[in-house]
């Protein structure tokens, strides 16, 4: 009696053992699922953020904004760059239109965001103003150099250069 006793006590927690393993494996496995799938869910984001950077360090500011997906940090490290993006480009098509000397494009009107961009469009508008104050200065200069100030009719040389270039 005390022999079959034994036995199913040890049957009993070798059982038992049985199941701590098998729920022990199970835990385990769900466990490396569940940083898997969490590494996958940081890792995602972290290599389109990588692929952005890259696309904005060889020069191209033309891309789309980034899905703002994973843990806060990530997303408020992706706004951020969202945001660095959009400046940048920006002040690429600024700085297009302002070497064109196109000082009526409209986007030289947009303010850029954040103090760096306030300060960048403050050196913009200065610069605009000073180009055109320099246009303004070469008009009147041609006048001058090509008008009579007291009749406002073309000078001597400006009518010898307007009668050369026609006849030629």
């Amino acid at each position: 009696d005390l022999h079959d006793t034994a036995t199913a006590q040890a049957s009993a927690a070798t059982r038992q053992f049985t199941d701590e393993i098998v729920f022990l494996s199970l835990l385990a496995l769900i466990c490396l699922a569940g940083v898997l799938a969490a590494g996958r869910a940081l890792t995602k984001p972290l290599e389109r953020l990588a692929a952005g950077a890259k696309q904005i360090s060889n020069g191209d500011f033309d891309l789309e904004s980034l899905a703002g997906k994973g843990p806060r940090e990530v997303v408020t490290t992706i706004a951020a760059f969202n945001d660095m993006a959009s400046t940048l480009k920006a002040v690429e098509s600024k700085t297009v239109a302002l070497a064109a000397e196109n000082l009526s494009h409209p986007e030289l009107r947009k303010a850029l965001p954040g103090r760096t961009g306030q300060a960048l469009q403050a050196s913009i508008d200065a610069l605009r103003e000073r180009i055109q104050e320099r246009e303004m200065q070469r008009q009147l200069l041609y006048e001058v150099a090509t008008h009579d100030v007291l009749t406002g009719l073309h000078n001597r040389r400006a009518v010898f250069d307007y009668l050369t270039n026609d006849v030629s």
